[in-house]
Formats: structure tokens, C-alpha cells, sequence
């Protein structure tokens, strides 16, 4: 899955998730989010709308030095263009988490009924003790051992779960394949099964 285009017309090797083009292939409709390489190449492309000390043009469109131009620079903004397309794809992403201590009975009820009436699929990842529910516009975090602490059977839970859900992830094996995402979202698991169902087009 491509989640932003670097357009330079020096070699680049560029991370997972990205795609290096020139700037004779650059197409302003069809390559966002953007970031642009080489000083000299972006002055003929904004003139002297650039500025130096904000390599950010607008909310998707960035600009760095070449490696030789300035290096430090280059690592630093390569970097904070990463981090704007990695959360660009989970900022409209609700997250829950479902705390049966705390919630009342008909309130945790509801939360149950909000995925069970979606006509989407379900897709659900288990790690240890949590569970991460993606279905349509949200997830929902559920601990397993908050319910075990008011009685409930483990396997009963993880069952239920299990029967929910159109897609079920488990296992360390999801997390590596996953590693590249998980490193800009600081192990946050819970993004999981949505990235499955965007990169799987399972929404």
C-alpha cells in the first residue's frame, strides 16, 4: 500500500509504504500525499513562495533538501513526512475501550449491539490479554482480564469474539508483518485489524 510519493530525480531508496517517481512523472491529481526533493527543483516548481525554515507547502504537500544539499535536514524531514502519512490513515479512526468495571450493564450492552447490527465486516485482533475489534470507522479495545475479574470464562469470551467476526488475526506473525506500521504508531496494536481490512480491502 502506497502512503506517499517522493518525487526527486536522484536515486532514492525509499521505506516500505512509499513510492519514489521523478518529477516528470509527478501528477498533482494522482500522487498525495507529496513529499518533493532538491532545493533548485521545487524554486522552479513555487518560486519564491518556499520558504527555508517551513518545508511544509500545505497539509500534504512537503519539500526537503537533496542528501547533498543538506543532510540533517533531508533525515528530518523525510522522517516528519512519514509520520504525517502514517497518522493521515488513522485520524478519522475512533477508538473505545470497553471497561465492564466501570460501565453499566446496558451501556456495555450497546457497545456489543453497535458492532453486531453492522452490516460491515468485523475484523479482530488478539494479543495476550486484548482484543482490538475494527469494524467500519471504529475499534473497540476489550481486556480480557477485566472480565475474568467479574467471573466471566476466558475461552467463553474469546469464543464469542471469535464467532463475531469475519476476520480473526492472532499470533506474533501479524505484529512482524506489520512491524513497519507499528514502529510510526509506537506498538499501539489496536490499528491492526484495520490496517488488515485497508490494505486486504476488507471495509
Amino acid at each position: 500500500m502506497t502512503l506517499g510519493y517522493i518525487i526527486s530525480d536522484e536515486k532514492i531508496e525509499p521505506e516500505n509504504n512509499f513510492e519514489v517517481i521523478s518529477y516528470s512523472q509527478y501528477d498533482k491529481e494522482s500522487h498525495s500525499p507529496v513529499l518533493f526533493v532538491g532545493y533548485d527543483k521545487i524554486k522552479e516548481l513555487f518560486g519564491d513562495t518556499i520558504s527555508i525554515l517551513d518545508r511544509k507547502i500545505d497539509d500534504d504537500t512537503y519539500w526537503t533538501f537533496t542528501l547533498d544539499e543538506h543532510r540533517s535536514y533531508h533525515d528530518l524531514d523525510t522522517y516528519e513526512f512519514s509520520q504525517h502519512c502514517y497518522g493521515k490513515i488513522v485520524k478519522d479512526i475512533n477508538y473505545y475501550f470497553i471497561d465492564p468495571l466501570l460501565m453499566s450493564e446496558d451501556k456495555h450492552q450497546k457497545m456489543f449491539d453497535k458492532i453486531e447490527k453492522k452490516d460491515d465486516k468485523i475484523i479482530t485482533f488478539h494479543h495476550k490479554d486484548m482484543m482490538y475489534i475494527y469494524t467500519k470507522g471504529f475499534i473497540l479495545g476489550i481486556n480480557i482480564m477485566f472480565y475474568e475479574f467479574i467471573g466471566d470464562d476466558r475461552e467463553k469470551i474469546i469464543s464469542k469474539i471469535k464467532k463475531l467476526s469475519d476476520v480473526f488475526l492472532q499470533g506474533n506473525e501479524i505484529i512482524i508483518e506489520y512491524k513497519d506500521y507499528m514502529s510510526m504508531y509506537e506498538n499501539d496494536y489496536k490499528y491492526i485489524p484495520y490496517l488488515y481490512s485497508i490494505i486486504n480491502d476488507e471495509r
